[in-house]
């Protein structure tokens, strides 16, 4: 007599990269796509080869940025040494860069930072930075009016969701504090900015619109 044969009930899915038939059990997935064990390794690579290529490129924009502050700082040992190393290979060490980085001042740092914004692809961080400018011009009474009339300050801080959205204005409250210099969105239909404007108590020095 002959045998019964068992019907199957295992499920199979195609491979993303090579389209074999993989049984539903084996299957390994990456960004929702369905791999076999050999497909999925060899995903696993590629995939960390771009994170990898992504995280150097990052990196080496940072130390970019840095690099065309620090090279206009007055020379000294340390200075040249990394200078003279940057140019040999355009490369530096976490240590190195973090040094550097402790060396700017306010300013240079605002400098820094918007050089950083042009050439990193992290948006996350594009729209972080105008946070930093924006505290380093409150916490300094003097000096910082000129950067009202900064264009790649004025761009640099477009990048802030509220303000590219709505607008802002520089202003300083005449009664309490009016060397301090702060910032604010418009706010819908100029609502903030028309507030600030008809209070006799403040003082709007410069209105930036929004790009819609």
């Amino acid at each position: 007599m002959g045998g019964t044969i068992m019907k199957s009930y295992v499920k199979y899915v195609e491979c993303a990269d090579c389209g074999r038939k993989i049984p539903i059990c084996n299957v390994h997935y990456i960004n929702g796509k369905p791999y076999g064990y050999g497909c999925y390794k060899k995903q696993l690579v590629l995939l960390y080869k771009r994170w990898e290529d992504e995280k150097n490129a990052e990196y080496s924009a940072k130390c970019f940025a840095a690099m065309q502050i620090f090279e206009e700082k007055k020379s000294n040992s340390f200075h040249d040494s990394i200078c003279k190393q940057w140019n040999d290979c355009k490369k530096l060490t976490a240590r190195q860069l973090e040094g550097i980085i402790k060396r700017f001042t306010d300013k240079e740092n605002i400098n820094f930072w918007i050089i950083w914004q042009q050439l990193t692809n992290d948006e996350c961080l594009k729209r972080g930075i105008p946070s930093w400018i924006e505290n380093i011009i409150y916490k300094n009474k003097k000096g910082f009016a000129d950067f009202m009339e900064n264009e790649a300050i004025i761009n640099s801080l477009l990048f802030d969701r509220k303000y590219r959205k709505y607008g802002f204005h520089f202003y300083r409250d005449v009664e309490y504090d009016s060397e301090r210099i702060c910032i604010m969105d418009n706010g819908k239909d100029n609502r903030t900015l028309n507030e600030n404007i008809e209070d006799e108590y403040i003082e709007v020095l410069k209105v930036v619109e929004g790009i819609q």
